[in-house]
């Protein structure tokens, strides 16, 4: 909902400074946005049905994230509270959000809080490692870390074999 020029999430502090933000937050302000009917009442047919086309497409897209973790249901909860429910499918994406969800997401925001669209509120923030583990051992991923690694039994002074 916009207020002042500012999108107002409940329950939440997303979108309050530009380009601190990660893509699930980005994708979960758009959902909260889109939930709560975010054209005011003034507004036209055409900018309504915009609203409503942008919304159908970042759901879409969301969709798509969900289903890859085998979770397609959560988008089809209950959007009373849209905050609580924006939440749980922010939870659900994890840090799994392509390129495309948050281009939809960003398209939303943009028709609903151009300002802040054009104040960098909803840019994603460069995240400083991008790095995929998935069956790595003994790794660790940041800055000025120490690792000690000891493989197989140690051996003692006088188990070592004599040279």
């Amino acid at each position: 909902m916009l207020t002042n020029g500012m999108l107002e999430v409940p329950n939440s502090s997303i979108g309050s400074e530009a380009g601190s933000l990660n893509a699930a937050e980005v994708v979960q302000a758009a959902l909260i946005a889109g939930a709560v009917g975010g054209v005011s009442g003034g507004a036209t047919e055409v900018a309504k049905a915009v609203w409503m086309d942008a919304y159908a497409g970042l759901k879409g897209a969301v969709r798509k994230v969900l289903t890859r973790h085998g979770k397609p249901e959560d988008l089809d909860t209950d959007e009373i509270e849209p905050g609580v429910w924006a939440t749980r499918i922010g939870h659900a994406l994890g840090g799994d959000v392509d390129e495309e969800t948050v281009e939809a997401a960003q398209k939303l925001l943009a028709i609903l809080d151009p300002d802040g669209t054009k104040a960098g509120r909803y840019e994603v923030a460069a995240a400083k490692y991008k790095v995929n583990l998935q069956g790595a051992h003994a790794v660790q991923v940041g800055d000025g870390n120490t690792m000690t690694l000891n493989f197989g039994a140690q051996q003692t002074q006088e188990q070592r074999p004599a040279n």
